[in-house]
């Protein structure tokens, strides 16, 4: 038995807690949302996530920990985004500050884990396409499917707006990824 912590950085961060057992389907533990309109709000709610996170840690107080982080492919020059890699860039200066937030709340180390399809990467991992396809919501579709837990997490979400839904699709790669640290 063990935890993998799962992280889709960007501005719209995604973070899932899952619990993979032996010869069972992983389990969504908990997942986080992080997002907001300055840094300032962004932090703030970081903090208020990476402490949420040691606490929810602390009721497995015997099972191992891991945290893998999702880093583009290419170093995001693919992207089917218009900005690319200048999205890329910032999602990593994210990442950075989420890696030292959990740190210092958690003593996790993040492990980076490819985008694509490529033998290793998280996608191939879960046996999922590569990239989003219009507006993510095959996302939420396969994280159902991939871990126990996610389609309910997921249905309490609202989809009333672009911003809803991409934060539904964040904590689903979220989980995708963390699905895929456990398979590692």
């Amino acid at each position: 038995m063990r935890l993998v912590l799962g992280l889709d950085p960007g501005a719209s961060m995604g973070m899932a807690l899952v619990l993979h057992e032996q010869r069972r389907r992983a389990r969504l533990v908990k997942a986080w949302h992080v997002m907001g309109g300055s840094d300032l709000l962004w932090m703030s709610r970081l903090y208020a996530a990476a402490n949420d996170l040691s606490l929810t840690l602390a009721n497995y107080p015997d099972v191992p920990v891991s945290a893998v982080v999702e880093v583009p492919a290419n170093g995001g020059r693919n992207s089917n985004r218009a900005t690319g890699a200048t999205t890329w860039v910032k999602a990593g200066r994210n990442a950075g500050r989420v890696e030292g937030v959990v740190y210092a709340a958690c003593g996790l180390v993040f492990v980076d884990m490819a985008s694509g399809r490529t033998k290793g990467g998280w996608p191939a991992l879960c046996g999922v396409s590569s990239g989003k396809q219009g507006d993510g919501m095959h996302r939420v579709r396969e994280a159902s499917m991939m871990a126990h837990g996610a389609r309910d997490h997921l249905a309490t979400m609202p989809e009333d707006s672009d911003a809803a839904i991409e934060r539904k699709v964040c904590i689903a790669e979220a989980i995708l990824i963390a699905c895929a640290g456990g398979l590692q």
